[in-house]
C-alpha cells in the first residue's frame, strides 16, 4: 500500500467514525438537526454497504429511511410521493429552512445522493470526499451555531474548486459511459457539475426521475465565479486531450445533437439563479460547448 493509500485509509476511517457519531448527537438546533442526523444515518449506511460489498466488515442496521440495497431502492424517494417532503425537493427544502438556506441544503442533499453510486461502485475515495464535505458543513453549524449563507457557499465553492480537475474528468467518464469503476445500473449523475455539462443531454428525458433532475439541473450555477469558470474550462480542455476519449467523438456528437439549445436551458434557469450567476452559467455553457464542439470535429481544444 502506497503512502497515498495509507492517507486515504486514514481519512476514510476518520470520516466513517465521525459520521456514525452524528446520528445521535443533538449539538445542532432544529430544523438543521433533523437534516444532519438523517443524512448521517444515510451516509453511515453507504459506508456499511461499501464494507459489505468490498470490505471485511458486515453491514449493520443504519436506522435510516434511506437505506438502499440496490441503487433503485435508494432512488425510490426521488420519484415517489415521498419526494414532496424530501430535502432534495427545493420547494420542500425552502419551506423547512427558508429560501436562501433551503437552496443550499437542497444542493447538499443532492451531492450526498450522488454518493450512493460511490458506495455501490467501489469508489472509496469519492465516498470519503462526500463525507468530508458533509462534516465540514456540520462542523460549521456546531461552532457558529448557524453559519451564514456566505460561509455555507464558501465551503461548497472550495469543495468544487479544489477537486475541479477530478470532478470534470469523472463527469466526462460518466456521461461517455467509460467510467473506470464497476457500473452501477440505473445510477443518476453523481455531482452537480454533471447536469450542466453540454453533453448531459442523456439526462434530459429523465423518466421517473425527471422532476428531481430538472430541480437540480442548474445546481452548479449556485457557486460559480469567474475563477471557477476558468478552472473548469481548462480542466475540460485538459481532460479531452486524454487519448481515452479519441474514439468517442461520434458518441459525444450524438449526445450533443439531441440536447436542448443553450437559450432554452438558460430560460429555464431564470428565477433559480441570481442575474450574476445566470450570466456565469451562460458563459460556462457557451464556452464549454465550443470546446466540446471543436473536440467532436477533430479540432484543437
Amino acid at each position: 500500500m502506497t503512502e497515498t493509500d495509507e492517507l486515504l485509509k486514514e481519512r476514510y476511517a476518520l470520516a466513517y467514525e465521525r459520521i456514525k457519531e452524528i446520528r445521535y448527537e443533538k449539538a445542532v438546533t432544529e430544523p438543521y438537526s433533523s437534516f444532519f442526523s438523517g443524512e448521517a444515518c444515510f451516509l453511515t449506511c453507504l459506508f456499511e454497504k461499501y464494507e459489505e460489498l468490498y470490505g471485511k466488515n458486515t453491514c449493520e442496521n443504519a436506522e435510516s429511511d434511506r437505506t438502499p440495497d440496490g441503487i433503485e431502492e435508494f432512488y425510490e424517494e426521488l420519484h415517489s410521493k415521498a419526494y414532496e417532503q424530501s430535502y432534495g425537493n427545493p420547494v420542500y427544502a425552502a419551506s423547512v429552512f427558508g429560501e436562501e438556506y433551503g437552496t443550499l441544503f437542497c444542493w447538499l442533499y443532492a451531492e450526498i445522493t450522488g454518493a450512493a453510486a460511490f458506495a455501490l461502485g467501489n469508489r472509496p475515495e469519492d465516498l470519503t470526499v462526500a463525507a468530508e464535505l458533509f462534516l465540514e458543513i456540520y462542523n460549521g453549524f456546531i461552532y457558529e451555531e448557524i453559519i451564514t449563507k456566505e460561509q455555507f457557499l464558501s465551503i461548497i465553492y472550495s469543495y468544487n474548486y479544489d477537486y475541479c480537475a477530478e470532478f470534470t474528468e469523472q463527469c466526462i467518464d460518466e456521461l461517455a459511459g467509460i467510467a473506470a469503476w464497476p457500473e452501477v445500473p440505473g445510477s443518476l449523475p453523481t455531482r452537480s457539475i454533471d447536469l450542466c455539462m453540454p453533453i448531459a443531454g442523456m439526462y434530459e428525458d429523465g423518466g421517473k426521475y425527471a422532476g428531481y433532475l430538472e430541480d437540480h439541473k442548474y445546481d452548479c450555477g449556485l457557486y460559480l465565479d469567474d475563477r471557477l469558470v476558468t478552472a473548469r474550462l481548462q480542466a475540460l480542455r485538459n481532460s479531452l486531450k486524454n487519448d481515452k476519449y479519441s474514439a468517442l467523438r461520434k458518441q459525444l456528437a450524438d449526445k450533443l445533437s439531441g440536447r436542448k439549445t443553450e437559450n432554452a436551458i438558460l430560460n429555464n434557469a431564470v428565477g433559480r439563479l441570481s442575474a450574476k450567476n445566470r450570466k456565469l452559467l451562460e458563459k460556462y455553457l457557451s464556452e464549454s460547448s465550443q470546446i466540446i464542439g471543436r473536440f467532436v470535429n477533430g479540432g484543437e481544444v
